[in-house]
């Protein structure tokens, strides 16, 4: 909590971090022992900045490690059952399988939870995942559970022109950017026709660390649901149709003829008058011991806006991943945490 000016929830009374679960059995007093769910958490603060957060901690480092099915369903059960006394408005999972779902996907474990969530006001909104490239190979589809119909599902383009990337979280799932310019889509930021928005998830820098992924667009996303709500109270599908309107639309030129979508745009900045009433962002979260290659100093903007298949394991998600069948305990993987790391940086020849 110290990155947040926070002893504990609420205290001090500048203290944005409302209150904390512990959605897993290990319970260990650590509600993220890597990073990266301080980091998504940051990201959503400084988007909405008059909104209180809540942070669930649903990562087991130990065993097999990952997010267990059973442990994200007790942390949004726990959202939900808490909406009216918090006055929550959005829920961020960054977080997933390495899924290709072209189509919503009804039948997920995590469509009637997140249904639910829905119906008591509180949006979901889910990263869709880092493996679009596999072998060099670009693959259509987005991971579960951003597939859910209840879901608003994020992708990443970079907040800014900064050259060659050459991207890589674990072989094979490498992909480069030969031009990676501002509102560029990542070439690692999974699509689909149900893909609902863009947002910056390409070099993305919050409380000194610049990280890059569909996890760190997706908080964007729920930040910014939960001003447009402040600012005028309207249901989920009015929220989304103006992110959508506001947005800037960008071109994935991955796909023959291209598929555009809104990257979310909240400049010029609203007046922050009715932020006191602001309502409360949600962030199930997870820890993942990953390689940092850099931690920057670029400054942060929002102008622009999870497991696999492996012998009798449970299945889990990764901080975005691909989903395994096994035991009834299901568990997914990051598919990055839906973060990426950068293999090497330069200039094309």
């Amino acid at each position: 909590m110290a990155p947040f000016g926070c002893t504990a929830p609420g205290i001090p009374s500048a203290c944005r971090i409302m209150a904390t679960f512990e959605a897993t059995p290990q319970n260990d007093g650590q509600l993220d022992s890597d990073g990266h769910g301080t980091i998504v958490s940051a990201i959503a603060h400084q988007t909405a900045v008059g909104a209180n957060l809540i942070v669930v901690d649903a990562w087991r480092d130990s065993g097999f490690g990952g997010f267990y099915e059973q442990d994200v369903i007790s942390g949004i059960n726990w959202v939900v059952a808490n909406q009216g006394s918090m006055n929550i408005v959005s829920i961020n999972l960054s977080l997933g399988d390495n899924g290709t779902h072209l189509s919503t996907c009804g039948s997920d474990p995590l469509a009637t939870p997140l249904a639910q969530t829905l119906a008591a006001g509180i949006q979901p909104v889910i990263s869709t995942g880092n493996t679009a490239i596999t072998l060099g190979v670009f693959f259509d589809g987005i991971s579960s559970p951003a597939c859910v119909p209840a879901a608003v599902s994020v992708g990443a383009v970079y907040d800014d022109d900064l050259g060659y990337f050459e991207w890589a979280y674990s072989s094979p799932y490498e992909c480069i950017d030969f031009t990676a310019a501002k509102d560029t889509v990542a070439c690692f930021s999974k699509t689909a026709p149900i893909l609902s928005l863009l947002a910056p998830g390409a070099e993305i820098t919050a409380i000194g660390a610049t990280e890059s992924g569909t996890s760190f667009a997706a908080p964007h996303v729920a930040g910014a649901w939960a001003v447009v709500k402040a600012a005028a109270p309207h249901g989920a599908t009015e929220i989304l149709r103006v992110l959508h309107d506001s947005g800037t639309p960008v071109t994935d030129s991955r796909l023959p003829g291209g598929r555009t979508t809104s990257r979310i745009n909240l400049l010029p900045e609203p007046d922050f008058g009715y932020l006191a009433a602001m309502g409360t962002l949600a962030l199930i979260g997870m820890t993942r011991k990953r390689r940092k290659i850099e931690r920057g100093a670029k400054s942060f903007r929002i102008t622009t806006g999870a497991g696999r298949s492996q012998g009798s394991r449970p299945s889990r998600y990764a901080a975005c991943g691909r989903s395994r069948a096994a035991s009834r305990d299901r568990f997914r993987l990051p598919d990055g945490p839906h973060s990426r790391r950068r293999a090497r940086r330069g200039r094309a020849g």
